[in-house]
């Protein structure tokens, strides 16, 4: 869940739903935030900490390329349907690794972020992906894939500043990284994020993310 924004926004907004974020690396607030919602420090390949059928709807967002095809079909896709409660929905939000109509500050940023990534993640693509979303059809039906085109700093929007609070959000994730695997200091990093999203807006640079979702089939 990263910092967890999405879930403080919802559990602020639907105060009687419950919600719970994971993660690996503790970025969420531990104290600061809505009695609805709990974060947890845990790695999914250790199998989720909760009972089975607990949720309605489990949500992933940028995780395709954490985990290579056998742990997505063998550990982190059986735990998800574990804790999904039959009719209950999950979905994937998944970012394409091309941003388009991109300056040269922005595509020298982003080819160094792929240099880094090479050698920490693994890059699938969204067709393998959905290949993989697909083996699970005994169990899930109603698979859709919807492609969105994002504007991370539309001029004419009313919500320009929320989109370039996503383009920080999308560096800050990269940052830890790039810190570490490269000469580049953390005054030189902001530096170039504040250069970054300057030529976003300018360039008006968008990037496009897929969701995947489907429903778990009742029980027979």
């Amino acid at each position: 869940c990263g910092p967890g924004s999405l879930l403080l926004d919802l559990a602020s907004t639907y105060t009687k739903s419950s919600f719970f974020g994971l993660d690996l690396n503790p970025l969420f607030p531990t104290h600061i935030k809505p009695p609805n919602v709990s974060f947890y420090e845990h790695d999914i390949l250790d199998g989720l900490p909760f009972d089975g059928e607990k949720f309605d709807f489990v949500y992933l967002r940028f995780m395709k390329d954490f985990f290579v095809e056998e742990a997505w079909k063998y550990k982190v896709l059986p735990e998800v349907l574990r804790v999904l409660k039959p009719g209950g929905w999950i979905e994937f939000m998944e970012l394409d690794r091309k941003f388009y109509d991109i300056g040269p500050i922005t595509s020298d940023f982003t080819q160094m972020w792929l240099d880094v990534k090479q050698y920490h993640y693994i890059y699938m693509s969204v067709p393998k992906f959905q290949e993989i979303i697909q083996s699970f059809q005994p169990q899930l039906m109603s698979i859709t894939t919807e492609e969105k085109i994002n504007y991370w700093y539309p001029i004419s929007s009313p919500e320009s500043q929320n989109t370039v609070d996503i383009a920080k959000e999308l560096m800050r994730f990269t940052k830890a990284r790039i810190l570490n695997s490269t000469a580049m200091d953390n005054l030189e990093f902001e530096a170039l994020a504040d250069k970054v999203t300057a030529e976003i807006k300018e360039y008006k640079s968008y990037g496009k993310t897929y969701r995947i979702y489907a429903q778990k089939k009742a029980h027979n």
